[in-house]
């Protein structure tokens, strides 16, 4: 019953970062929509905000999906984020305002794709540890 348990809390944050996946994929593209100047500073601010806390949120909901199972590399790694946002607040850069939105445009594009990267990797500890759930509680019954 516990292997229920931890299993759901699996998946649960394996959908948790799937969406900070696409929520970043969505940092990335509009950062090239405001590259290639089809979007406004205020309207690429307009976009990308929202989504700032939006994905806090989800860490947070994350980080409390390996806290209760006790899976201490992924709260290593979901600690690390918290710095992170951590840090911007503090530096007062967390949310883009429109007149510094293009000087921090190539930091926050860098940004994206790293975090693309940490979320990937994120989804692929859950799922190996899925299948090492899986294979641990596997019986062979031959008779």
């Amino acid at each position: 019953m516990e292997d229920f348990y931890h299993i759901i809390f699996i998946v649960t944050a394996f959908i948790l970062n799937s969406i900070n996946l696409g929520i970043n994929y969505h940092f990335v593209i509009s950062g090239e929509e405001f590259k290639s100047q089809s979007i406004s500073p205020v309207d690429y601010c307009n976009e990308i905000n929202p989504f700032i806390r939006l994905e806090i949120i989800i860490n947070l909901l994350n980080l409390i999906c390996y806290i209760i199972p006790g899976d201490y590399i992924e709260i290593v790694l979901c600690l690390c984020i918290f710095i992170y946002f951590s840090y911007l607040y503090y530096k007062k850069f967390l949310f883009i305002k429109p007149i510094n939105a293009q000087s921090y445009l190539e930091r926050n594009e860098n940004v994206g794709y790293q975090k693309i990267v940490y979320y990937l990797l994120l989804i692929l500890i859950l799922l190996i540890r899925l299948i090492l759930i899986y294979l641990t509680n596997f019986e062979i019954n031959i008779f």
